[in-house]
């Protein structure tokens, strides 16, 4: 997972949903990268912690800035619409899928 917010909103998170975190390889917070997205360096350092390449990985987000950031790190891009974006806005930052 990598997320925009900080350590202590992520902490908050975990403890009142343990057993979704408990699902996850690695989780990246806005505190663990000097760049943010639309910028790869906090998706790429989510793929190298999992031993994953970028080419061979997929990033969900339902912003611009999230498929900006996949398109930017070489994984494919999945848009999803609870976001602001809209699907036409989200499908036109090269996302690859589309989840309604």
């Amino acid at each position: 997972m990598v997320t925009s917010k900080g350590i202590d909103g992520v902490t908050l998170t975990k403890n009142a949903f343990p057993h979704l975190f408990a699902l996850l390889d690695t989780v990246v917070v806005a505190d663990d990268t000097a760049n943010h997205r639309p910028h790869p360096e906090p998706l790429l350092l989510a793929a190298s912690r999992v031993g994953v390449l970028p080419e061979n990985s997929c990033y969900v987000g339902d912003t611009v800035h999230d498929m900006q950031a996949a398109r930017a790190a070489g994984m494919k891009g999945i848009a999803i619409s609870w976001g602001a974006d809209s699907r036409e806005v989200l499908l036109r930052e090269s996302s690859e899928y589309w989840k309604p």
